[in-house]
């Protein structure tokens, strides 16, 4: 047995057999004081909470000697509270609801009275946590039910305030490829996706690759955005669903839902025309449905659950059309396809999934607990592809016949005031990214060198092949597990977090190099270390924490701290050999042990000490998410890519020349390979400073939570959020003396700086990345909110966002001069950002509800922004930091009349061109987005079958908004010319049922 396999079994056996203390992930809390009439403080009061979302029934505890309780690892759902004091009355609190992750304070009071007597309270539960500083939204099944969404993470996450996602869902349109999660100045690696508080993140992009979850399993899901405590891993979304247990009754439902086709409205305006759009992305067939049931094996022992998933959804694509296979000349195809669309059939991304999943719930004995599930998403898309492609040619094969997460999770009640949880749980993943059939070839042959990848910088066209072909299958294993200590005024928490996996994958492609043009004129080459097999381990993310929840009077202290470790290992390869690259065999490469303390602290005062108003302070250290993305930008053997001039002397459109050919450009040498580097397929073209640290933020947040109304709360909050140890990269062998400064003019006014590399520096690269703190990016922001859990089933939430990130990155530009323009976004006038967002679900009499959302947001960024937090996955902009905004291309061809010696310097050092900053990043963006979405619903009753037929209006104002342009190249053919338009209205039809 290895050493690594010997640590993994002794984790796992102290977490489930000597059941040492772990990260713990209690769901809900109900605690409070019990006081007599003369307000004297009642030791000794028992206290029972009851609900049917409790597989043992009921829980309870006992005052202290302050009069104080706690109850706590309870699940949403409806309670019924016993308070028992021998002497005094019984009181009993019935139909409290209970959200998720919240700690609901009920302070009682007792009369003198007989065990016999007993008083019957009601009312609503409380809606302001007056213990906790995490800023979160809950959503109960009967929300998650109602809201007209797709039922994903995401299409549920964008209706949060602060959260915005890297495209809109609208009507599910984005629910077979994921989006990503943006809040707070943090991007999706940031993102933690918790099922019953056990993580279900992969391995990819640090964490940011989600599962496919059947939203079905989910009773109730909590979206947290800011605050936490020591348990909380990361700054970002953290999200917890907490799935359905069964029950003691057979339960069960379906559901259906159909988009037709023909009912969508038609949102390409005159306005999107002008804009040089052609077509809109659209809906085809669309459907889906999903069976669920559960119940009991044995009745307050083991319970069951499992629902079953199939959809189908199948999207033509914007600006892209389907050319037949043949066609001599695609691009003047395509551009006949764009002036004429009504001729030529557009180019469809075709989608399906199954996803089945099962989870079984067991009451071993009085005091322990067994839960374990299997989620599985198998799906499949024949014709993957962005606006302005070329279906049959360049749209890609997504097959994915695994993703699957599960978990087994053990809770037991070591006595009244400790409890112990510990668990496992996994995430794994199968895919392959391949080349229409067909067009794969054999290395070497003729097909193999004409089959490649095109791109036309101008147009934006992608014809003739996809990118590379790839095979991702990471996996990522989780050991966690919690040890509370539970007082009336105490919760001490201690525990640790181990987690561990794999990322093997692999990349090939055509030509082993991509061609690119410029208005349909040979402009360059895109050359590739392909072949190649490559894979990092995560050999060990660990963390560990202690943390105390203290109530006295008035006041919640919450204080802890995290350690956290992180351990990533490249594992060596034999030799590859390709057109571009031949890397000899390498064995496993070790990487520095990261290891950081963040404290964790807040305080929350109840002002009037009645539970509906309070204010909060908390500061917090979070280390920046984690998996393989580190050692993944060093490995010698992953994809690289060197744009390189390319001219096609002899004309057959095939670009030819062998590394280390001689006579540029002449035929059999059109590739001119003077600016490749070196070492370019020899080693990484990077290192890492043996000082480099992980990256973390400080986060500040200050606000007040009140309670207006029965049941309504309104909440200000202020953040502030410094980033720390920003990565920053160097190529130590130039400095700004190893370039040429040229002006050239701006066509927006004025003229614009660039510099071009010396000749005898071209080629040289020793990227070193090290953290420094003149790196900088600060975030500041407001959030106003609203929370309704009102009478009669009404549920509300929402609320106003305005926010702004400013960066410096100037400190970038010591070995390249072109970084020092704007890279001070404090002197670039960046705009604050602004959302509103609402969603309501009003249910009015004879059983019709009516639910609606509206999302109001900034919108979104045209360019790049500068490099983000953290980003140590490959192509997350070390090599332009400040970002990109509108930029003019430059090429030797295209200035030679206006500025010769630019020209010239261009040729010499190696460049088919340089993109020249015009104007500063981030302070361009489309137009706002406007999104209403509206349900209507009848619910109708046959003995124990309910039916609910319902209609869904996504989009409902067929808003014409776009999140996204073709290219920010200023004078191309596609300059800011609309790429992704929301979909037009969609009309859902389909019913909803239970028994």
């Amino acid at each position: 047995m290895t050493v690594k396999r010997s640590i993994i079994a002794a984790a796992f056996a102290l977490a489930c057999v000597a059941a040492l203390p772990s990260a713990a992930w209690a769901q809900s809390t109900i605690t409070g004081v019990v006081r007599d009439t003369s307000n004297a403080v009642m030791p000794g009061v028992t206290v029972e909470a009851a609900s049917p979302a409790l597989i043992e029934g009921v829980r309870s505890a006992i005052t202290d000697s302050n009069g104080a309780y706690r109850i706590v690892d309870l699940r949403p759902g409806t309670y019924t509270l016993k308070y028992e004091l021998t002497g005094f009355n019984t009181q009993i609190r019935e139909g409290f609801e209970l959200p998720a992750n919240f700690t609901a304070t009920v302070n009682v009071e007792l009369n003198v009275g007989t065990l016999q007597e007993s008083v019957t309270v009601s009312g609503s539960a409380p809606v302001v946590d007056v213990q906790s500083n995490a800023k979160q939204v809950q959503m109960t099944r009967d929300v998650l039910t109602a809201v007209p969404t797709a039922g994903t993470v995401q299409g549920l996450g964008q209706l949060v305030v602060g959260v915005t996602l890297t495209t809109p869902d609208v009507g599910g349109s984005r629910a077979m490829q994921q989006a990503y999660f943006n809040v707070r100045g943090q991007g999706g690696a940031q993102t933690v996706v918790l099922v019953d508080g056990m993580m279900t993140n992969g391995l990819m992009g640090d964490g940011a690759v989600l599962a496919y979850h059947n939203e079905s399993m989910t009773q109730e899901a909590v979206y947290q955005t800011a605050g936490g405590n020591a348990e909380t891993i990361t700054g970002g979304v953290n999200m917890n669903l907490i799935p359905k247990d069964g029950g003691n009754q057979y339960r069960g439902g379906a559901r259906a839902f159909k988009s037709p086709s023909s009912w969508q409205g038609d949102n390409l305006t005159s306005e999107l025309q002008a804009l040089g759009v052609s077509a809109v992305d659209q809906i085809a067939n669309f459907y889906e449905w999903n069976v669920e049931q559960g119940g009991p094996i044995v009745r307050n022992k083991l319970w069951f659950f499992g629902a079953f998933r199939k959809a189908r959804y199948d999207r033509p694509i914007a600006n892209t059309f389907a050319i037949p296979a043949g066609t001599a000349n695609i691009p003047a195809a395509f551009a006949a396809c764009r002036a004429n669309p009504d001729s030529c059939e557009q180019g469809i991304s075709d989608e399906k999934m199954d996803n089945p999943i099962v989870r079984l719930t067991w009451q071993m004995s009085e005091r322990n607990k067994f839960a374990v599930y299997m989620d599985r998403a198998l799906r499949l898309r024949g014709h993957a592809m962005g606006s302005q492609t070329d279906a049959t040619t360049a749209s890609v094969v997504w097959n994915t016949p695994t993703f699957a997460t599960g978990s087994a999770k053990w809770t037991s009640t070591l006595s009244s005031r400790l409890l112990l949880e510990t668990g496992f749980s996994f995430n794994r993943e199968r895919y392959d990214n391949l080349y229409q059939p067909g067009l794969i070839a054999e290395s070497g042959t003729a097909d193999w060198y004409r089959n490649v990848r095109k791109s036309d910088n101008s147009t934006q066209l992608l014809w003739n092949a996809p990118s590379a072909q790839l095979g991702n299958y990471p996996d990522r294993y989780n050991l966690q597990g919690a040890l509370s200590y539970v007082t009336g005024t105490h919760n001490i928490k201690v525990g640790y977090q181990y987690q561990w996996g794999k990322y093997p994958r692999y990349n090939n492609a055509n030509g082993d190099l991509y061609q690119v043009y410029n208005n349909g004129a040979p402009l360059s080459v895109t050359v590739l270390n392909t072949p190649l097999r490559v894979q990092e381990d995560l050999d060990a993310n660990i963390g560990l924490y202690a943390q105390d929840t203290w109530s006295f009077n008035k006041l919640t202290v919450n204080y802890g701290l995290r350690w956290d470790m992180n351990k990533q290992t490249i594992v060596g390869q034999s030799g590859q050999t390709g057109r571009f690259a031949n890397l000899a065999p390498y064995e496993d490469i070790q990487f520095p042990t990261w290891k950081d303390f963040s404290p964790r602290v807040s305080a929350v005062y109840d002002l009037a000490g009645d539970g509906k108003t309070a204010v909060r302070v908390g500061f917090n250290r979070f280390m920046t998410a984690q998996s393989t993305g580190f050692a993944q930008l060093y490995n010698p053997t992953a994809l690289t890519t060197q744009s390189l001039p390319w001219n096609d002397v002899n004309g057959d459109d095939i670009a030819q020349g062998e590394r280390g050919c001689t006579g540029f450009p002449t035929a059999g040498c059109e590739i001119n390979f003077g600016a490749l580097p070196a070492n370019f397929g020899v080693r990484s073209l990077a290192q890492f400073d043996p000082d480099i640290q992980r990256p973390y933020s400080l986060t500040f947040n200050l606000g007040a939570t009140r309670q207006v109304l029965s049941g309504l709360s309104i909440a200000a909050e202020y953040y502030r959020i410094s980033f720390r140890d920003i990565t920053m990269r160097l190529n130590t062998s130039l400095n700004q003396d190893s370039y040429n400064r040229f002006e050239v003019a701006n066509p927006l006014g004025g003229t614009a700086p660039v510099w071009v590399i010396k000749p005898e520096f071209r080629g040289r690269v020793t990227n070193v990345d090290s953290s420094n703190s003149d790196m900088k990016r600060t975030y500041n922001g407001v959030d106003i909110n609203f929370n309704g859990r009102l009478p009669n089933g009404v549920r509300a939430f929402g609320g106003f966002n305005i926010e702004r990130t400013i960066n410096d990155t100037c400190v970038a530009a010591q070995s390249d001069p072109n970084r020092s323009l704007y890279c001070d976004q404090a002197d670039s006038g960046i705009p604050w950002q602004k959302q509103f967002k609402a969603t309501v679900v009003y249910p009015l009499p004879w059983g019709v509800s009516v639910s609606g959302a509206w999302q109001s947001l900034n919108g979104y960024l045209i360019g790049s922004a500068a490099q983000a937090y953290g980003g140590f996955t490959a192509g997350t902009g070390f090599d332009n930091p400040r970002g990109q905004g509108t930029f003019l291309q430059v090429t030797p061809a295209n200035i030679q009349a206006a500025n010769p010696a630019l020209a010239q310097a261009l040729r010499d050092a190696g460049l088919a061109n340089v993109n020249v900053a015009i104007k500063a990043p981030e302070t361009e963006y489309t137009p706002r987005i406007n999104q209403v979405d509206f349900s209507l619903s009848r619910r109708v009753t046959f003995g124990r079958l309910n039916a609910t037929p319902r209609i869904d209006f996504f989009n409902a104002l067929n808003s014409d908004d776009y999140s996204s342009v073709a290219t920010a190249q200023y004078g191309a053919a596609a300059y800011l010319q609309p790429s992704v338009v929301l979909q037009g209205r969609i009309i859902r039809i389909g019913f909803d049922m239970t028994w």
